[in-house]
């Protein structure tokens, strides 16, 4: 699989590949000293790989967990099928999500805002500054 990314912006991958997948490891910058010494870190981790007779590839993460995934199957987190059903429908530091909730909260540092579906509205409201 050839993959480019753009010089300018770094930002997307293209691959000519009819059936690919990639395996992006994250990490908080605070837990590595440098860029390079993340990298080391993760190269360094088991990585395997097979094209044929479909592809597959097998990862251990930086916390340890071994990933395995194989086209046209579920993947497997140590060993079983992750449990999708409690998951959220989305998650992040800036936002979060209930599956079937029909609401979306985004924050940002002091400021949230609540987009309600159910109600069809915008919720927003900063959260006063603690006194100095």
């Amino acid at each position: 699989m050839f993959i480019s990314a753009s010089a300018e912006t770094r930002d997307s991958l293209v691959s000519a590949a009819p059936k690919n997948g990639y395996v992006v490891q994250a990490a908080p910058a605070r837990a590595y000293p440098s860029f390079d010494a993340f990298k080391r870190a993760v190269r360094a981790l088991p990585l395997s790989f097979a094209l044929e007779p479909v592809p597959e590839v097998r990862f251990t993460t930086l916390a340890g967990a071994a990933l395995h995934a194989r086209y046209g199957d579920l993947p497997e987190v140590d060993g079983a099928p992750p449990d999708r059903a409690h998951w959220p429908l989305f998650a992040s530091p800036f936002g979060h999500s209930v599956r079937g909730s029909r609401r979306l909260e985004i924050q940002d540092g002091d400021e949230r805002y609540v987009l309600d579906f159910n109600r069809v509205e915008i919720i927003s409201s900063v959260r006063p500054s603690a006194p100095q």
